[in-house]
C-alpha cells in the first residue's frame, strides 16, 4: 500500500514535475501508513529562550524560518550537562502547534519528504511531525498473546529492525536521542528501552500514561518496546547479594568512583556511586 500527502497549494503532478528541484529528506520505513507530515512551530514554545542564546536568536528573528531552525540548532548543541533542560525542551517542542503541511510520498522502503521551494538542506525545517499508523503485517512488531491468552505486543529481532515501527534513519552511524509517551489500558504494563524507570500516571479513567527517554544518541535499531500484562519477578539470590555487598567489591568498582568513564561526553549512569553496588547491571 502506498500513501501520499500534499499541501493545500500543490497536487500530485507538481510533486512529479517539480519535486526534483527541491531538497529531499529520505527516511527509512516499511509497512507504515503515513497520514500527514507537518512542520512544527518551535518558536512559540513557552520558555524556549531559556535553552537558547538570545543574541543568536535576535539575529535570526527577522526571518521566521531561520528563527525556528536556529532554535532547534541551539537545542541540539546544548552542553551534555544541560541534558535535563534539553529533554524538557524537546518534550515541549513535540507538543507545539504545526505551521504548515509538507509534501511526502511513501515507497516500499522509504518516506520522502520535501517542502515546496526549499532547495538547500540548511533551509529545510529542522522540526517536523509525522502522523502515521503501523500495519499488522509489519515485521518490526509481534502482535500475539501470552501464556494466559492475554493480548501483548513487542518488538522482535527482525531483519528490517524498526523500519515498520517508525520512520527513521536506519544506518547505525545515524544516531539520535528519543523520548516516548505511551498510553495503554490500566491492565497493561509498558516496558521500553530507556534511561529511566517509568512511573505510570493516569491520563484518563482506566488509561495509564508511560514516559520513557534516552538522552544519549543511539541507533534506531536499539529502540525496543513491550506492552502486555507483565508481572515482575525478582530473583531472591540477587536480593541477598545486594544486602551483603553494601560496599565496593573490586578494584573495578573503585575505578568507577575515582574517575569518570573514558567515553565521549554524555549522561552516564556509571558515574553514580549507587551503580558500584549493583551485581546485575541492566
Amino acid at each position: 500500500e502506498q500513501a501520499s500527502g500534499i499541501s493545500s497549494s500543490k497536487n500530485c503532478c507538481d510533486i512529479e514535475i517539480h519535486g526534483s528541484e527541491d531538497f529531499l529528506l529520505v527516511l527509512d520505513c516499511c509497512d507504515l501508513c503515513v497520514l500527514k507530515v507537518e512542520e512544527v512551530d518551535v518558536a512559540v514554545v513557552p520558555g524556549i529562550e531559556k535553552c537558547t542564546s538570545s543574541a543568536k536568536l535576535m539575529d535570526a528573528s527577522k526571518d521566521p524560518r531561520n528563527l525556528q531552525n536556529r532554535i532547534v540548532h541551539e537545542l541540539v548543541t546544548l552542553p551534555t550537562n544541560n541534558w535535563r533542560e534539553q529533554l524538557q525542551c524537546y518534550k515541549h517542542c513535540s507538543q507545539a502547534p504545526a505551521c504548515g503541511e509538507l509534501l511526502f510520498m511513501t515507497g516500499t522502503w522509504s518516506l520522502e519528504i520535501r517542502k515546496a521551494g526549499i532547495k538547500l538542506p540548511e533551509d529545510f525545517p529542522r522540526a517536523i511531525r509525522i502522523w502515521y499508523k503501523t500495519k499488522p503485517e509489519g515485521q518490526s512488531l509481534s502482535w500475539t498473546t501470552d501464556q494466559s491468552d492475554r493480548s501483548c505486543v513487542y518488538t522482535v529481532g527482525s531483519p528490517i529492525n524498526n523500519r515498520a515501527l517508525f520512520p527513521c534513519q536506519e544506518p547505525p552511524v545515524a544516531m539520535s536521542t528519543w523520548q516516548a509517551t505511551v498510553r495503554a489500558d490500566a491492565c497493561f504494563v509498558v516496558l521500553m528501552s530507556g534511561e529511566n524507570v517509568a512511573e505510570p500516571a493516569e491520563s484518563e479513567k482506566g488509561v495509564l500514561s508511560w514516559f520513557y527517554y534516552v538522552t544519549m544518541p543511539m541507533p534506531a535499531s536499539t529502540f525496543a518496546i513491550a506492552v502486555g500484562c507483565w508481572a515482575e519477578v525478582k530473583r531472591k539470590s540477587y536480593e541477598t547479594d545486594v544486602l551483603k555487598n553494601d560496599g565496593l567489591s573490586s578494584k573495578g568498582d573503585v575505578r568507577l568512583l575515582e574517575k569518570a568513564c573514558g567515553h565521549t561526553p554524555y549522561p552516564c549512569r556509571f558515574q553514580d556511586p549507587i551503580t558500584s553496588a549493583q551485581v546485575i547491571i541492566p
